[in-house]
């Protein structure tokens, strides 16, 4: 199983760049406006390019980040601006091949994890962790189970939408309840 996939409409940056020479240094040097055109934010092309300039000024190295625990991993990398937890996590999992991640905010592994532990809601980090203490240390395997089983999770029927104590007071004046005219 893959990592999700991007957006359709949008072209993946290795489709926009000339991946075989793309390198930290050709990177920040890149203009704004091509790494734009890739389908990235402006935001997103700062935070590439931001990092692409810790690497090519040796403040991170591949052989540092390859060396680090899972621990030391998220904690230097969520330094990075544009970082999050989730973002490593699937570094780690998915670049670095780690077999022991589980990225407790990860919509999928979450919904997963509730359809087949038949959880009510879904899950808190918390709850996560102690569901998957015992998949240690291939927490990794156990995240792809849960992507699988999150996507084949049968869906529940459209729930109503609640109505605002507004909308509520008009449909009732209007002889509904409730979305059901009356016969």
């Amino acid at each position: 199983m893959e990592a999700p996939a991007p957006i359709a409409s949008q072209p993946a940056p290795n489709q926009c760049l000339d991946t075989g020479f793309l390198t930290p240094e050709s990177l920040t040097t890149t203009d704004m406006a091509a790494l734009r055109a890739c389908g990235l934010s402006q935001r997103k092309a700062e935070y590439l390019t931001g990092l692409a300039r810790l690497f090519s000024d040796g403040v991170l190295t591949n052989e540092g980040i390859q060396g680090m625990d899972d621990a030391t991993l998220t904690m230097e990398l969520t330094k990075v601006r544009g970082l999050g937890q989730w973002s490593v996590h699937m570094f780690a999992m998915f670049h670095l091949g780690h077999p022991d991640i589980l990225p407790v905010g990860d919509l999928g592994v979450r919904k997963g994890m509730q359809w087949l532990y038949g959880l009510k809601d879904l899950p808190a980090p918390e709850t996560m962790e102690g569901v998957a203490a015992a998949w240690k240390p291939y927490r990794s395997v156990g995240s792809h189970y849960m992507w699988s089983a999150a996507a084949s999770a049968p869906r529940s029927p459209n729930k109503k939408k609640a109505q605002s104590p507004a909308k509520r007071k008009k449909a009732a004046a209007a002889g509904e309840l409730d979305g059901e005219k009356p016969t």
